[in-house]
């Protein structure tokens, strides 16, 4: 379990009435040491809104030990290849989401100065997007990892909800108070880890 406190505060404005429980609960095998499964479900907030979903982890070492296969769905799944110790490559997807408060909506630069908008209670910006990728990840000094990603970021939802942190579920039609249509757009990231023993 983990908690969030997405918004648009100040130090003087945090509400920690409005802290997200995003959760996971699952019950799983280990066959061996290079399989491993498990079946679950999370309150999680993927798409953009609070939801309940059914989870699935699979991990898999194939015999040659250069192949496998990470997943946890439907959240992220990758298809890995080991060069050696210290180097492999993934190819896959990971779905990133979050769901922020906005408190002052009205305040300078947040919303438009239309009567409507000042009449919204509890504002929460659904924000979602899945990437699609191809990764590298190398050892470059003890326990220092390097790693570099370039794919494709499809943006799933990028919409503003009036009525605070209530259940959507995926695909649902239902109107948002303000929708958005971002274009999807290429990426890449650089990034040097730690990883712990």
């Amino acid at each position: 379990m983990q908690t969030e406190l997405n918004g648009n505060y100040d130090f003087n404005s945090i509400d920690f009435g409005q802290l997200k429980f995003p959760l996971a609960v699952l019950y799983g095998w280990k066959p061996s040491d290079r399989l491993m499964y498990a079946f679950g479900l999370s309150r999680t907030y993927l798409g953009g809104a609070l939801n309940y979903v059914p989870v699935v982890y699979y991990y898999h070492t194939y015999k040659n030990q250069k192949w496998g296969v990470e997943a946890l769905l439907p959240a992220r799944a990758m298809l890995r290849y080991r060069f050696n110790s210290l180097s492999y490559m993934g190819l896959g997807f990971n779905v990133n989401g979050a769901s922020f408060s906005l408190k002052d909506a009205t305040a300078p630069g947040i919303m438009p100065a239309v009567p409507s908008y000042y009449d919204a209670q509890e504002l929460e910006w659904r924000r979602s997007e899945i990437r699609a990728g191809l990764s590298y990840s190398r050892q470059v000094h003890g326990f220092f990892w390097m790693s570099a990603e370039i794919g494709y970021r499809i943006n799933y939802s990028f919409n503003v909800d009036s009525g605070g942190d209530f259940v959507r579920l995926f695909g649902s039609d239902d109107p948002y108070f303000i929708e958005n249509s971002p274009a999807n757009t290429p990426y890449f990231t650089i990034g040097l880890s730690y990883v712990s023993p």
